[in-house]
């Protein structure tokens, strides 16, 4: 072979070849391998992407999913080994290679306190770092807590894992969910809900759907939210106010829930099992119904004639068990991994749930595929997909629409040898009769394409569509007895709602350096949505014979459709200037435009400032105390679109002169109707003490929601019925929320992390814009409420009420409204026209400690208490034992010895609402949340397996402490502080059912 320049025989090739050969073998010969995994120090979980290295040498490698690595051609030696992963300090370990073998070595890093580097999805491509927001943003690692805790769905993710972040209530009856409060109430008629984004596309964030109740028209309160698989969920981001969500503009002044599906990674394919089985009950349900009591007589009961009993403790004693033990089971296998080119993530889940009645219960089948493409250097795909079946059976068939739980508290106690046996009306077994079914289907599919042509340039565009379908059916079958009354002649209601969502959202950002010390970055983006909502219902009333349960054979049929559609533009620009990459200092502005805006309305505009400062990074910092330190401060609007009808004039059918058809007047429309603008100041801190052993997450806000929507009655003359809907209101909101987490102790085979956090919320009615004010719509009063005829006193027949406007106990709340708690004692009927305020309808106060004892590296002990002070309930279940509904079960309802009772409840008049009697109380409570643990085999049991980890859990245990066991009266039990109706924010509980309490086994396998 001749090249130019170059002459070689071929006994020279041939010499060269076994130089090579000979040096190579010697080289291998004198090196060795070394293998490990890398954990989470605290979790115990393994980390994937982690590099692995040994500097010296320049030999490195990534931990694949299940955590390991293995570094090759390692020369003899001793060395030193050490791992880097974003988010997570470094750690290092020394080992010693021996020529031709392989050494293990695991490695265990520290989650950093405060990530400053970690990425938030902010709504520009990419997302932005931590250190560079100048807002609050909460990070859930999703599926540690999966893993680790006793979760059934989204909502047990969530709750109190966030400080600001709460749930309206715990349902016992399975399928339904709760609606959310971030950072309390900012509106007197939108509700409290945060929008929710899955992989980037927004998601129904419905709290109300399922079957309605035929009289109450109520929804079972079945959550959008709950649909989604948690074992399908990486992570979880809480933007929490405007000055965070301005970016996402009308809608979103509530809040923002972003969801991130798990992905694919590089790597082999990484199996994961995931088997649960457990069980739901209650712990005393006789006692959270406490006595009940009859009367062997007439009314007034002489106290020899009463008779003390309890429904359940009797059922009981005849061999009956109307509450049993739910079957909760589930199980989960997932796939991911891939190439540098192509990675995917396919997951299935099943699960079953069983309520405390055999025929209230959940079943769902979920399915998801994810899948990243990477096209070229420059474009990245990537496609999300995820679908759910889900079919339901509500506990909440009957005539009022609260089920058999109810019937429980007001048993009357009578026939209870015979065969009512004691039931106040309906028995159980005929409650098994009526089928409340949501059968639902929800696809939610998005494709993301990033673009970087340049180093300094990347484009996204997200597409992507939520399409939930449901079939809601409640059926009274024909029964001769008839237990509910007309319904029992037969009757089936069948609903069918179509809704879905449509995103389109492009958005780009250039990234470009002054100097070393200052870089911009400039994004732009637009964003359209569309949602659509159809649903077609009919009833069917009587059918002719028992056997007919279909509504083809109902007599009688009534149809009726609704359609409306929404649709919204968005469009932002926002700048952000970095120096020495410690200070950022970003502003942008959003305008929106939105269907529902009325024809004068212009687009709304939202602007917003933020800036950080981590002082810690500079080069005068010299504190022991404070190991890293960030300041941050924001500024923000954002807004909420009115009803889609809100700003139209509408009209209805009717029929006309001579039975011609015609239209009469429906509700009035305002053409200038415009979102409610939220404007918001936020500062903070977040700090590291002791190394970063401890740290810290400080946040007080201010916000002001003014155009704020309120009802105003029409004029007679307008010719049209009921209100108008302005933007005349104004609520002030603010509060404060503290986060800290600590390695309380970290030595040889024990570690304890302990973490707390701390919310306070406080709001206040400043403008009604002119509205007279009602009951518990004043100006000064928090938004909701609760208000009471607090009567004090009989005189000469009359009643006595307390004259004051507040009687929060709260010194704080008196301060607040400008009021002395409590007032002078007068006639009642000088009281007409308002009530007393009892307390806010939310919670104040939130805190919430969670613990964790790792023993020996593979045991975890955890706990976590949670709780609430200040919020005030009215459960109207108790209400019908007491004063209303005709189900009398107390000694007060049944002796009638106390006058005041008999002038204000059984005389009514215009006091009737005796707050001792009408079941409002402080819900205030602390309660053991969680408590379990979790055992990874270590890996020298050789299973055959990766991982394998065993959790034994139990949630919603003991209360710890109430604030009221009982009602004023001093005796009628309260069953639960924690209840509200699903869909109302107003504390109002009408037919609920108490939280179940859980137990869980579970396995995990990874392979």
């Amino acid at each position: 072979m001749t090249v130019p320049g170059i002459q070689c025989s071929k006994f020279t090739l041939v010499a060269a070849g076994l130089v090579a050969v000979l040096g190579t073998t010697s080289v291998a010969a004198q090196t060795g391998t070394v293998t490990g995994r890398v954990t989470d120090a605290q979790s115990l979980q393994p980390l994937g992407a982690a590099q692995v290295s040994i500097s010296d040498l320049g030999i490195g490698a990534l931990t694949q999913l299940n955590g390991r690595f293995i570094l090759i051609n390692v020369p003899a030696g001793t060395h030193t080994v050490s791992v880097q992963r974003i988010g997570y300090g470094s750690a290092e370990a020394t080992v010693t290679v021996t020529a031709d073998e392989s050494v293990s070595q695991d490695l265990a890093i520290t989650e950093e306190a405060l990530a400053l580097d970690e990425v938030i999805v902010t709504g520009t491509p990419g997302g932005t770092r931590r250190r560079a927001i100048g807002n609050a943003v909460t990070r859930l690692d999703a599926a540690e807590v999966v893993e680790a805790r006793p979760i059934q769905t989204m909502q047990d993710i969530l709750q109190g894992r966030s400080p600001g972040v709460a749930f309206g209530r715990s349902s016992g009856n399975v399928g339904e969910g709760s609606f959310m409060r971030i950072r309390g109430v900012s509106s007197f008629e939108l509700g409290a809900q945060p929008l929710i984004y899955v992989d980037g596309i927004r998601m129904d964030n419905s709290i109300e759907l399922g079957p309605s109740t035929p009289n109450l028209m109520q929804t079972s309160g079945a959550s959008a939210l709950d649909d989604l698989n948690p074992n399908d969920i990486e992570t979880i981001e809480i933007i929490k106010g405007p000055a965070a969500a301005t970016l996402y503009g009308t809608e979103a002044s509530a809040g923002v829930i972003q969801i991130i599906t798990k992905k694919g990674q590089a790597g082999a394919p990484q199996f994961e099992l995931g088997v649960t089985q457990g069980s739901a009950f209650y712990m005393d349900p006789a006692g959270m119904i406490g006595d009940q009591w009859t009367c062997a007589s007439r009314l007034p009961c002489p106290e020899s004639d009463l008779i003390r009993f309890n429904i359940l403790e009797a059922a009981e004693a005849r061999g009956e068990k109307p509450l049993g033990t739910g079957y909760n089971q589930s199980y989960a296998l997932s796939v991911r991994g891939g190439s540098d080119i192509v990675n995917y993530f396919v997951s299935t889940d099943w699960n079953d749930q069983t309520g405390v009645v055999d025929y209230n219960w959940s079943k769902r089948f979920s399915g998801r595929a994810n899948l990243g493409i990477l096209m070229s250097d420059e474009i990245n795909l990537n496609v999300s997909l995820g679908y759910i079946s889900g079919d339901t059976r509500f506990a909440s068939g009957s005539l009022e629409g609260g089920g058999f739980w109810p019937h429980l508290m007001w048993a009357s106690g009578r026939d209870m040898d015979g065969e009512q046996r004691g039931y106040v009306s309906v028995r159980p077994e005929e409650f098994a009769t009526v089928e409340t079914t949501r059968d639902n289907t929800r696809f939610l599919g998005s494709v993301t394409l990033t673009h970087n042509p340049f180093d300094w340039l990347q484009h996204r565009f997200i597409v992507g569509i939520d399409r939930a379908d449901e079939v809601d059916q409640i059926l009274f079958p024909r029964d001769a007895n008839r237990p509910f009354g007309a319904l029992s002649e037969g009757e089936v209601t069948l609903t069918r709602p179509l809704n879905t969502i449509y995103t389109f959202d492009y958005s780009a950002s250039a990234v470009y350096g002054l100097n070393d010390a200052i870089s911009l970055t400039s994004s732009v983006g637009l964003q359209y949505f569309s949602e659509e909502r159809n649903e077609v219902s009919t009833i069917g009333r009587v059918f002719p014979a028992s056997s007919i349960r279909s509504l083809e054979g109902a007599t009688s049929k009534v149809s009726d459709q609704e359609f409306e559609q929404n649709k919204s533009l968005g469009l932002f620009v926002q700048q952000e200037l970095s120096w020495n990459d410690r200070i950022f200092l970003t502003g942008a502005v959003r305008g929106d435009d939105n269907s529902a805006f009325g024809a004068d309305y212009d687009a709304a505009i939202y602007p917003k400032l933020s800036a950080t400062w981590v002082a810690s990074e500079e080069s005068f910092w010299n504190s022991d105390l404070f190991s890293s330190f960030r300041l941050r401060a924001a500024w923000g609007k954002a807004g909420r679109q009115p009803g889609t009808f809100d700003a139209v004039t509408l009209f209805s059918p009717a029929v006309g002169s001579g039975g011609l058809p015609s239209i009469q007047p429906d509700s009035y429309g305002n053409p200038d109707l415009g979102p409610e603008v939220s404007t918001e100041l936020e500062l903070g801190f977040d700090a590291g003490f002791f190394n970063d052993r401890v740290s810290a997450e400080f946040t007080y806000y201010s916000q002001k929601i003014e155009d704020a929507l309120v009802d105003v009655p029409l004029s007679p003359t307008s010719g049209f019925p009921g209100n108008e809907r302005a933007n005349l209101g104004r609520l002030d909101n603010h509060g404060y929320e503290l986060a800290v987490n600590a390695r309380a102790l970290e030595s040889t085979g024990v570690d304890f992390d302990l973490g707390f956090s701390l919310a306070y919320t406080m709001n206040e009615i400043k403008d009604l814009g002119g509205r007279a004010a009602t009951n518990s719509l004043r100006l000064g009063f928090p938004h909701p409420n609760r208000t009471t005829d607090y009567i004090v006193g009989l005189e000469d027949g009359g009643l006595l009420c307390d004259a004051g406007v507040s009687l929060a106990p709260d010194p704080d709340l008196a301060d607040i409204y400008g009021y002395e708690s409590g007032g002078a004692t007068v006639p009642c009927d000088q009281t007409e026209d308002y009530e007393v305020l009892l307390g806010p309808a939310f919670s104040p106060w939130t805190w919430t400690t969670d613990a964790t004892l790792t023993l020996f590296n593979n045991l975890q002990i955890f706990g976590m208490v949670d709780a609430e002070h200040g919020r005030w309930i009215n459960d109207y279940n108790t209400t019908c034992r007491t004063t209303a509904c005709g189900f009398p079960n107390t000694r007060e309802s049944l002796t009638l010895d106390d006058p005041i009772y008999v002038e204000s409840v059984l005389r009514a008049g215009d006091h009737p609402n005796d707050d001792r009697y009408r079941s409002d109380s402080d819900a205030s409570y602390i309660r053991l949340r969680e408590l379990g643990a979790r055992y990874t085999l270590p890996s020298r049991f050789n299973l055959g397996v990766d991982r394998a980890t065993l959790t034994v859990a139990a949630r919603n245990l003991w209360y710890l402490w109430t604030k009221q066991e009982t009602l004023l009266d001093g005796y009628t039990k309260i069953p639960t502080p924690e209840t509200s109706d699903p869909t109302s924010d107003d504390g109002f509980s009408l037919f609920q059912w108490p939280a179940l309490t859980s137990f869980e086994l579970g396995l995990r396998v990874a392979f």
